[in-house]
């Protein structure tokens, strides 16, 4: 009697937990496909947990995706950074503050600035393009708050990262409002957020 009464209890919490799981899901795939349809982009639900968005927002092209691997999964809005920035270069977080991971690791060129050498790396590009790049009016601001939201910028594009997933709507507007701006001051115009 113990051991039906232990399974069927197994099973019924097992059922709740299950249940809860998929109506949050449904939530949060509503939530997303109302922010499509409030802007108009399209919606891909690639595989279990993941979904895409496609669209443009204030003239400029975006994908918003969430990918499920652990946990919360993980978060990136991208966007082409179309005017302005280097051809092939790349902007990320310098990885390694410790001087053993600088030798082991390549860590990009210098721009002579300490503060941007000790936290942003910049690649594929020579020195004096990375300096005459960041040396323009507004660039070591826009690359130090790239850099401190979570994005980089590889092939002419912006992606911005959120270690967890977005499940409510402002949560999704906010992210790709902040997208946005950090590639509008990249491009060196001024920003409308």
């Amino acid at each position: 009697m113990n051991d039906v009464l232990s399974f069927i209890i197994v099973s019924l919490i097992f059922t709740i937990l299950l249940l809860a799981g998929w109506f949050g899901r449904r939530k949060v795939s509503g939530n997303w496909r109302a922010f499509a349809d409030r802007h108009g982009w399209t919606v891909d639900n690639p595989g279990f947990g993941g979904r895409q968005l496609r669209g443009q927002l204030a003239g400029r092209k975006f994908v918003l995706e969430h990918q499920i691997s652990t946990g919360d999964g993980h978060t990136f809005c991208r966007t082409p950074v179309v005017e302005g920035l280097p051809a092939g270069i790349i902007i990320r977080e310098r990885m390694f503050q410790t001087q053993l991971g600088r030798a082991l690791v390549p860590q990009g060129i210098s721009v002579d600035d300490p503060d941007l050498d000790a936290k942003v790396a910049f690649e594929g590009v020579d020195e004096a393009t990375a300096r005459a790049w960041i040396a323009r009016p507004g660039m070591r601001t826009a690359t130090l708050a790239m850099i401190e939201a979570g994005a980089s910028v590889k092939q002419g594009e912006l992606s911005l990262h959120r270690a967890s997933g977005l499940y409510d709507a402002e949560d999704i507007e906010a992210f790709v409002a902040l997208t946005n701006a950090l590639a509008t001051q990249l491009e060196g115009r001024p920003s409308s957020a």
